[in-house]
């Protein structure tokens, strides 16, 4: 279509639509708030999937086909600037803002720090779960207004009505709140219910017992302590806070408490669909059984399938079978990586351990992991309740190598990754062993109990 038709179209289509008393682009939502220091913001739209593109085009403009939908904007509509389009691995829901400009254009770098927002999604009774997000937003909007989100891999879909809020001062003890967007619920819809079991509840897988004696949730996480009586103690969740929840286990064989088996991994979803299974998680043990505290947390008003899956520890017997051993890995010298490349097949899973990378002990200042010395195994296709352990790497005198930390990088196949502060000085080889183990599953349908907000600390068990 020649170029000028394209105008003449465009300019009939927006005449149209100015006509017919329909905005080219979203109007102003009633809901904006000033930040303290910063821009006003406003909610602008939310969109749910894992492709997302930011609700700034209005419904008739975002129909038009593509190249006439790009004269259109570029004649008619507001420049942005910011995020314009994101992509998830897991559905989610994008809470888009916009800032207004704060400062007249005309070149230079807006002034001040960036200001640093936490994003909570509460439900209709105020109530304030399902993860946290930050965002860094500049101090001064120059020239053009900008676009934001806020990304949430939960909501509370039994609400018709959400409400974002803001809170400031990230990483501070207390945060202050800014201020609260309200928007439509998208996903809001009529959901089965669940009814849930009393607890304490029991479920056997093979010869293993698996008991749920308590679920609370409201907690903090961090920092957790330990009671007289041995127990765990977590300081109840204020707002802004990212809520957590804690379970204890028991378990046993033939009822006897079994100390080889801890919580390997858990997931929680709700009627709703609602689904989280990442996030911060810690596992202290006690006398006869297992406190697992882990956040973000769904709603407490909804009923949970609580999945776990146990996993033993790192010093249970393991079968032969189920072990991967390299005894003889060159140390190489500091700086430099031993590229091993080896592969075993383990229960039908490939383990391809790749590399052993030296690197000379870390300043007292601070460090990433990526200045420590590493082990990166990959496996191929681990399926979920199925646990890859570091069960051994020590020199050829046996010393050990403590690991100081171990997590998993990037997809889509995830490398598994244990760092170490150093080497034992005159190590030359090393022998290693890993694990290769499927976890046992248990399931628990369950209404958690919430948290007391006036009490200092809550303990678990109860009393301990």
């Amino acid at each position: 279509m020649p170029r000028g038709r394209k105008l003449r179209l465009a300019l009939l289509v927006a005449a149209g639509l100015i006509l017919g008393g329909t905005a080219l682009w979203p109007g102003r939502s009633r809901t904006a708030l000033a930040v303290p220091g910063g821009p006003v913001v406003r909610y602008i739209g939310a969109t749910h999937g894992t492709n997302h593109t930011a609700p700034v085009d209005s419904p008739l403009v975002s129909i038009l086909p593509g190249s006439l939908r790009d004269l259109v904007r570029q004649t008619f509509g507001t420049p942005r600037q910011g995020v314009s389009t994101y992509t998830t691995y897991e559905p989610s829901l994008a809470v888009w803002i916009e800032s207004a400009p704060t400062a007249p254009s005309g070149g230079g770098a807006p002034g001040g720090m960036p200001i640093g927002l936490l994003g909570l999604l509460a439900d209709a009774n105020g109530v304030e779960a399902g993860g946290e997000q930050w965002l860094n937003l500049p101090a001064a909007i120059l020239a053009n207004p900008r676009v934001d989100f806020f990304s949430f891999g939960a909501v509370p879909r039994r609400s018709r009505q959400l409400t974002l809020r803001l809170y400031d001062q990230p990483g501070a003890e207390d945060h202050s709140l800014v201020g609260e967007l309200a928007l439509p619920n998208p996903l809001h819809g009529a959901w089965p219910i669940w009814e849930p079991e009393r607890l304490p509840l029991t479920r056997t897988n093979e010869d293993l017992e698996c008991t749920l004696l308590h679920l609370v949730t409201g907690i903090r996480i961090d920092p957790v302590s330990s009671t007289a009586a041995g127990g765990c103690a977590f300081p109840p969740a204020r707002p802004g806070d990212t809520s957590g929840a804690a379970a204890v286990f028991r378990f046993a064989r033939a009822g006897v408490p079994d100390d080889e088996w801890t919580v390997g991994a858990r997931r929680i979803t709700d009627a709703t669909g609602n689904s989280l299974k990442s996030g911060r998680v810690i596992s202290p043990r006690l006398t006869d059984c297992v406190v697992h505290a882990f956040a973000p947390v769904l709603w407490p008003d909804e009923v949970w399938d609580l999945d776990v899956w146990a996993r033993r520890t790192e010093t249970a017997r393991f079968d032969e079978a189920d072990l991967i051993v390299l005894d003889d890995i060159a140390v190489p010298p500091n700086g430099e990586t031993n590229r091993l490349d080896r592969a075993f097949l383990r229960h039908g899973i490939e383990i391809k351990v790749e590399s052993f990378a030296h690197q000379p002990p870390p300043s007292p200042g601070g460090h990433s992991t990526r200045d420590l010395t590493r082990l990166n195994v990959k496996p191929r296709g681990l399926p979920e309740g199925c646990f890859l352990d570091l069960v051994e790497l020590t020199d050829q005198t046996g010393r050990e190598l403590k690991p100081v930390a171990s997590f998993q990088e990037g997809p889509p196949q995830r490398a598994m990754v244990w760092a170490f502060h150093s080497v034992p000085e005159g190590a030359q080889r090393l022998r290693l062993r890993l694990a290769l183990q499927q976890g046992r599953h248990f399931r628990f349908r369950v209404q958690p109990e919430r948290a007391p907000t006036n009490v200092a600390q809550i303990e678990l068990p109860p009393g301990g």
